[in-house]
Order: C-alpha cells, then sequence, then structure tokens
C-alpha cells in the first residue's frame, strides 16, 4: 500500500500510472474537515505554514478545484466524513480482497 501527497496525482500522468499498477483510492471528504486538519499541521507543512486562517481556507479551496479531475480519476471514491480509521481501512480492505 502506497500513500501519496494531495498533489502527486496530477502531475506528469501520474494519477494513470497509478491506476495502472494499483487500485486507487480518493478519501473524500469537505473542506471544512480538510481545513480543521490542515490548520492543526501548518507548523509541520512549509506550503501553509505562513498563511492566515483565510488565505490557508482560500488555499484549500483552490487546489482542491484545481486536484478534484484526477482524484475522480481513482478506482473509488470513499466519504469519509465521520467515519473512524478503522472503518476506512475495513471500507478500502472490502474493495482491494
Amino acid at each position: 500500500m502506497l500513500s501519496v501527497g494531495g498533489g502527486t496525482p496530477c502531475y506528469q500522468g501520474n494519477m494513470n500510472l497509478l491506476n495502472k499498477v494499483s487500485k486507487t483510492f480518493y478519501l473524500h471528504t469537505n473542506i471544512y474537515t480538510l481545513y480543521k486538519r490542515l490548520s492543526t499541521e501548518k507548523k509541520k507543512r512549509p506550503l501553509i505554514a505562513h498563511l492566515s486562517k483565510k488565505k490557508l481556507f482560500k488555499f484549500i479551496m483552490r487546489h482542491l478545484s484545481e486536484r478534484i479531475f484526477f482524484y475522480e480519476k481513482s478506482f473509488k471514491k470513499i466519504n469519509i466524513n465521520g467515519k473512524s480509521e478503522n472503518d476506512i481501512v475495513q471500507e478500502i480492505i472490502k474493495f482491494i480482497l
């Protein structure tokens, strides 16, 4: 299993390559959940460490709108809102086996 950064599928045909060699999963959540997660991790992420709350929200919206085309090419889209990590893992396993 391989986990890639959010931009990885969007460059140089990576999504097509990933789909060719593996089953890919788009773990879909809402913008507010992404914002909450990223705002607590800002110090560890150089690209967003300097952004204000408002700019971080805009950053997420812009990047998500640019990337959604590639994410939607995944083998399976899984809505993770309100699910535990275990529930998400079990759902992925269901599609792998």
